[in-house]
């Protein structure tokens, strides 16, 4: 074995989704050791034939590109490619490729709920026929002492319509069938201006990023707010400019921490004109009269009030059974689920193609003041996390894989054979235990007025207190160059 030893921290979320039945016969041994502080230490032995496989798996990718002399280009033997490039240079690839799957593989083999990224140490690279060898050191979910889960007295309001939730859906109705009709005014909030656009960086064109009759609302946050100001006031004809700079994680590269101006062309300024709301307008959508669409409108709220009235019941079920419960959570697991939280977020955000320094601008924040504020969600969620596999290993919950079929809409054997093949079977029924162990809460509570839950609050004693444990939306559809409307 090569006397290297080589030590890294893995910094991304790995997920356990993908790992197929295959995969898994890669892992020979995984021994567990916990650690203060709700973390774990693991030892992982990668087995010999699965370290083999892998090393001819990349030794036959880089025989694709190097050249021998007496073969033909992509023909180069294996064994050859290993003797040219070095057996441990092709290792270091095999490690960077697969050291993230095997890690994965081992939280799964050993039952771990990981908090946060790992410590992952090599213990060196493997000689012929010898397994390899690492350990990681990484922080999993603290185990609840729970208190009392049955039987609990829950505040569960009345579903209801408010009016101006009313009056919203019918306004959103009348906009549906709104027309836009060209106005010789200046621009102002609200208007939709026709644009013709074109990006400079450094006086030079940026041709790739130029747009053509693109439609700009003015006032709903849906334009850089440094065109809105640059073209409110503007009429048809005129040329505005506007300076703006982009961050670190625009989703287009060539645009990341680059000042570009951008020239816009008014083609047209448009105001949008609502219908009125009368008895023509719900006959539009269906309706014999306004009477009978505000009444459907009306309906319709309330059930969907009905919806989050039923899950703020759930999850003020389980958040009854947090208080009610014992659970040790180091700052340190807090720190790493907030940033998990903003890391998501922060994709879902570029999915739309909002830049992380775009959302903080228009949020108002630094990223400290977001994560500081993120924390308190984050450890809740840890707190429910805990309780729930404390319920669910007290109350013995182990769904058989016919059941989290038919949980998740899954009819047929093939559909689960496919689940089961690509390790995607365990995700589902750890979140199927989740849901039952809940289910077992909210089934055995009683719903007691609001008003009653909130009174019960403020005569909470000190004696009660110590049964506790210890301890944003995003702007929609924020446009920049080079994202889809």
């Amino acid at each position: 074995m090569a006397d290297r030893s080589s030590s890294l921290s893995i910094g991304w979320t790995v997920s356990c989704l993908w790992l197929s039945e295959q995969s898994k016969q890669g892992i020979v041994e995984v021994q567990t050791e916990p650690l203060p502080e709700s973390k774990v230490k693991a030892e992982v032995v990668v087995g010999a034939s699965e370290v083999e496989r892998e090393l001819q798996r990349v030794a036959a990718v880089e025989a694709r590109r190097i050249k021998l002399p007496g073969f033909r280009k992509g023909r180069v033997p294996a064994e050859l490619v290993i003797r040219r490039l070095g057996r441990e240079t092709l290792l270091e690839e095999v490690v960077r490729e697969r050291l993230g799957r095997w890690y994965a593989e081992a939280l799964e083999e050993a039952d771990l709920d990981p908090v946060g990224d790992p410590r992952i140490e090599l213990a060196g690279l493997p000689g012929a026929g010898e397994p390899l060898r690492f350990s990681f050191e990484v922080g999993v979910l603290p185990k609840a002492k729970l208190g009392q889960y049955k039987g609990l007295e829950v505040g569960r309001r009345e579903p209801r319509a408010e009016e101006r939730e009313v009056e919203e859906e019918l306004e959103a109705i009348r906009r549906r069938f709104a027309r836009l009709e060209e106005v010789e005014r200046p621009a102002q909030a609200g208007d939709f201006l026709i644009i013709d656009y074109r990006l400079f960086a450094n006086n030079r064109e940026l041709k790739e990023h130029e747009g053509r009759d693109e439609l700009f609302e003015l006032g709903r946050g849906t334009v850089l707010g440094e065109l809105e100001q640059a073209l409110l006031g503007a009429k048809a004809g005129e040329e505005r400019r506007a300076t703006v700079r982009f961050g670190a994680d625009h989703p287009d590269r060539r645009l990341r921490n680059r000042e570009v101006e951008f020239v816009l062309t008014v083609k047209a300024v448009r105001e949008q004109r609502l219908p009125d709301l009368d008895d023509e307008l719900a006959a539009g959508v269906g309706f014999s009269s306004l009477e009978e669409l505000r009444a459907e409108v009306r309906r319709l709220v309330e059930e969907a009030d009905r919806r989050r009235v039923e899950g703020e019941f759930r999850e003020a079920c389980l958040d009854a059974v947090v208080e009610r419960s014992t659970i040790e959570l180091p700052a340190e697991h807090v720190k790493a689920r907030a940033a998990e939280i903003w890391e998501r977020t922060l994709r879902r955000l570029a999915e739309r193609g909002i830049g992380r320094e775009a959302y903080l601008r228009v949020t108002g924040q630094t990223e400290e003041q977001l994560l500081e504020r993120l924390s308190e969600y984050a450890a809740q969620t840890l707190r429910r996390e805990a309780v729930l596999a404390a319920i669910v290993e007290a109350e013995g919950i182990e769904p058989t894989d016919e059941e989290v079929a038919q949980a998740f809409g899954i009819d047929s054997e093939e559909g689960l054979e496919r689940l089961r093949s690509g390790g995607q079977l365990a995700e589902l029924r750890d979140q199927l235990k989740a849901r039952l162990a809940l289910d077992r809460v909210v089934e055995s509570a009683k719903s007691i007025p609001v008003e009653r839950a909130r009174a019960r609050e403020r005569l909470w004693t000190p004696e009660q207190a110590q049964l506790q444990g210890t301890a944003g939306s995003a702007p929609s559809g924020l446009w920049t160059p080079g994202t889809s409307r």
